[in-house]
């Protein structure tokens, strides 16, 4: 700790700081350090907020579980411009809290200041720009790869519901692993996609409590394959029953799916994957992922949730990822008032804990039965340039019970529509540029409920085909049993049907 009477005023050593010809992180570096010599203080880090949310800027020491912990606000007229987060040995004496405070002025006054926000903006400018390049490509490439794999995998469940015909075992087993790798692929495409809309700030979170425990229990389900092909030890240990946290309940999903994969791909055959939980005075929990895999350098650790990132080692080079994982999971945990942190140790494994707050809330019990729809002759029209794609959608739609007609042209269409007792429409994105199509549509049958299957899936771009007059907007790759429900729905509306939905 620094002797109070041998050190300048705070306004002295913000001038001293000024006068230099520093760059604006070798600055903050400099706070962060200072807050580092605190005999308190075991680990420093600065995160400033962009876009509504922390990104780490600076960080020195190594956090330990279970040690208390500081925040210094970075505040300037009413608005948050970022925060340093102190792990501390013990709690802070009150010098060192007046301390802490000098440092949170003099990091305000280094952001806000004339000389640094330029180079500020222009650091932010030119980092903005070279990851809105990445995402807008990698999202835009993602967006293309859900159509054709949407084809795949509603192809491979038509198969496997004999609806092409028997299969023997042999066939059955290898068109599984197709489907489980297609959805694997999907779920990268997912993070590329949920990551470019938290940097766009199109992300939202719905919090509803959940049982944490169930939780994590079914996303181990879901990766146990993974961890016992590499012959991993897969255990949950001290996970409270009686625990529930309020979050969206598809980010903690995804969290916990990013650490565990990460953790069973890291770790060499053989190895320990291990979930564990600690609770902070009743208030908060901690899910621990740990794992005895390769372990981060001390170098390297501030890549871990940079995004599009690798480890610079062979076994990590080898592994196969978008590098947005843990960039996203650090995001997510965020958006949800959570934190993660991890530590970890070249060589022996690591270990990772995403905390959040205990809610005294539970989750309201929604029960859901499995049906399959009787489409009873109702007709579909189906638009779609590319008839190979559409097949599998229509094999089974037919297979529903739902009769199907086609047209591609406003001429066809118009036919269709004069003839033939229509209930809904599917339209496939490519067939159109433009709303100008749906407008036509709208002109010939004003009222007959239209379903886009697209390869889109921004809520903006929901959000313009709703107000072009599209009724139900479907993001590929589609559910096929849930894109039948869907016309069930829309058609018996538009028939005037009631009553339950038969079973095949």
């Amino acid at each position: 700790m620094w002797p109070f009477k041998k050190k300048q005023s705070s306004l002295q050593l913000i001038t001293k700081q000024f006068a230099t010809k520093k760059d604006l992180s070798a600055a903050l570096e400099a706070v962060v350090k200072r807050a580092l010599s605190l005999k308190s203080v075991r680990s420093a880090e600065l995160s400033l907020i962009d876009s509504g949310q922390y990104h780490s800027a600076i960080s020195v020491g190594v956090p330990i579980l279970g040690k208390p912990v500081h925040d210094i606000p970075l505040i300037f007229a009413g608005t948050e411009l970022g925060r340093i987060r102190l792990t501390l040995n013990q709690n802070l004496t009150r010098s060192e809290l007046v301390l802490c405070d000098e440092l949170g002025l003099e990091s305000t006054l280094i952001i806000i200041s004339s000389e640094y926000t330029q180079e500020l903006l222009k650091m932010k400018r030119v980092s903005e720009e070279s990851m809105r390049a990445k995402t807008g490509f990698l999202a835009n490439l993602s967006h293309e790869i859900r159509g054709p794999l949407g084809v795949m995998l509603n192809g491979v469940d038509l198969v496997l519901e004999g609806l092409c015909g028997e299969i023997n075992e042999d066939q059955q087993e290898s068109l599984i692993m197709v489907r489980s790798n297609g959805k694997h692929l999907l779920s990268l495409i997912n993070d590329v996609l949920d990551y470019a809309k938290v940097e766009s700030g199109k992300l939202e979170a719905k919090h509803t409590p959940i049982n944490l425990k169930e939780a994590v229990e079914e996303v181990m389900a879901l990766l146990r394959s993974q961890a016992h092909a590499k012959q991993h030890q897969f255990l949950m240990t001290n996970v409270p029953a009686d625990v529930y946290i309020k979050v969206d309940p598809k980010h903690f999903r995804q969290i916990m799916i990013n650490l565990l994969t990460n953790a069973i791909k890291y770790t060499p055959e053989g190895g320990k994957v291990e979930v564990s939980s600690t609770v902070d005075h009743q208030s908060k929990i901690s899910v621990h992922v740990k794992d005895t895999g390769v372990g981060i350098p001390d170098s390297e650790k501030d890549k871990v949730f940079a995004a599009f990132e690798r480890l610079s080692d062979d076994y990590s080079q080898k592994q196969v990822g978008t590098g947005l994982g843990m960039s996203l999971t650090k995001k997510l945990a965020e958006l949800n008032g959570g934190f993660i942190e991890f530590t970890s140790v070249r060589g022996k494994g690591s270990d990772f804990f995403v905390t959040f707050p205990i809610t005294k809330e539970r989750p309201v019990e929604v029960r859901q039965e499995t049906v399959r729809v009787a489409g009873a002759g109702r007709g579909i029209l189906v638009s779609a340039i590319d008839q190979t794609a559409i097949k599998p959608i229509v094999r089974y739609l037919a297979r529903a019970g739902f009769k199907i007609a086609y047209g591609v042209t406003k001429d066809e269409i118009q036919k269709v529509l004069s003839n033939e007792p229509i209930c809904a429409i599917i339209i496939d994105q490519g067939w159109f540029d433009s709303h100008n199509e749906i407008n036509a549509i709208r002109v010939m049958s004003p009222k007959l409920p239209i379903a886009l299957i697209t390869n889109r899936a921004f809520s903006f771009d929901v959000e313009d085909s709703l107000k072009a007059g599209v009724d139900r907007m479907i993001a590929q790759p589609i559910e096929l049993p849930e894109l039948a429900l869907i016309l069930d729905e829309l058609t018996r509306r538009r028939t005037g049907e009631l009553g339950r939905i038969l079973n095949l």
